[in-house]
């Protein structure tokens, strides 16, 4: 069943505005997002611009690219560093809440395994998983982020998503499993490369 242009079962993760892509950062729209789920491709995080039809959809590279726009508005370099890092660390937990909210699986490892890969498959992109009882690795084919912004206006702040896609990841792992850290990747360089994923139990 489709209700407002959304399958009944997505659920609404949050909204936030569109900037502009020229230099006023004008806002231009509104995006919400969603966790998605069907039968053929489980879940995914998805957005689409408020009032538009439910096809015109972007995916979880790309809602960080385009948020990084947003940050751009600031002056202040830190001022934008600290919005990315709440956006990024904001939806991460709401992924990962509403992921277990909506299954049953109940080892540390399953659930650990359901939110990053999760997180991994609504970036569109290809990845080996190598684990220890200990150490989780996910190896990506290229990095989704780059893809992502391939032609793209939106590519131009690549430091900002990347630092993002970071916070995002620490906010998914407190929520999931708080006895784990982030190994890799590190927000950190100014010509970032989203090749790894390493998760580390503490």
């Amino acid at each position: 069943m489709i209700l407002n242009g959304h399958q009944v079962n997505d659920t609404r993760l949050l909204q936030y505005i569109v900037a502009s892509a020229d230099m006023k950062y004008i806002e231009v729209g509104e995006r919400e997002v969603y966790l998605k789920q069907n039968v053929e491709t489980g879940f995914l995080v998805q957005a689409t611009l408020v009032g538009s039809d439910r096809t015109c959809c972007i995916d979880l590279a790309q809602i960080l690219l385009e948020y990084s726009m947003t940050c751009e508005g600031h002056r202040d370099l830190q001022a934008r560093n600290n919005q990315a890092d709440q956006f990024g660390d904001h939806l991460g937990h709401l992924i990962a809440m509403k992921l277990l909210e909506k299954t049953s699986l109940r080892s540390a490892s399953g659930q650990v395994f359901l939110v990053f890969e999760t997180i991994l498959n609504s970036m569109n992109v290809s990845y080996s998983r190598f684990e220890t009882p200990s150490r989780i690795l996910y190896s990506l084919d290229t990095c989704p982020l780059h893809k992502a912004a391939q032609g793209l206006v939106i590519g131009r702040d690549m430091p900002l998503a990347y630092q993002a896609f970071v916070a995002l990841c620490a906010g998914a792992l407190r929520t999931v499993a708080p006895g784990w850290a982030i190994v890799k990747p590190k927000a950190n360089g100014t010509n970032p490369n989203l090749s790894e994923v390493v998760l580390e139990e503490l």
